[in-house]
């Protein structure tokens, strides 16, 4: 069918402007020549529904066409390693017994540099949980 995101948008306004004069055409004849014409409000409804599918399937478009520009793209932003770090230590206070990178191999292993790379976040939460998934290695 249609893999544009324009082209899906011209035909989400055409279905939005037909369910528009449908509902319209039938207000006005339903009230003026006969009641059944009211009935043209179940294909507003159906017009309705196919909008909605079209908008939700237009979202999927642009986050598939950015997650396609942004892959392999490094996000330059300023990172606080100490801040996001935070969480890790809470947790390793409260679990001493659990196995994790200590701060001299997570130095000697450059791994900040690593987690820069890696950090695809949006959060702060984000970049605390990836940075303890980070420093606690399962093996």
């Amino acid at each position: 069918m249609f893999t544009n995101e324009k082209k899906m948008k011209i035909l989400l306004y055409g279905i939005i402007g037909a369910a528009v004069l449908t509902a319209y055409g039938s207000l006005v004849m339903g009230t003026g020549i006969n009641s059944l014409y009211y009935f043209g409000f179940v294909i507003t409804l159906g017009l309705a529904f196919a909008a909605i599918k079209i908008q939700g399937r237009i979202k999927l478009m642009k986050a598939s066409r950015i997650l396609r520009e942004e892959w392999g793209v490094p996000k330059e932003r300023k990172r606080d390693i100490k801040e996001i770090g935070e969480l890790f230590r809470y947790i390793v206070k409260d679990n001493s017994d659990k196995f994790y990178i200590d701060d001299q191999t997570w130095d000697d292993l450059v791994m900040n540099d690593i987690y820069r790379i890696m950090d695809r976040t949006h959060s702060t939460p984000g970049e605390q949980v990836l940075y303890s998934i980070l420093r606690t290695p399962l093996m």
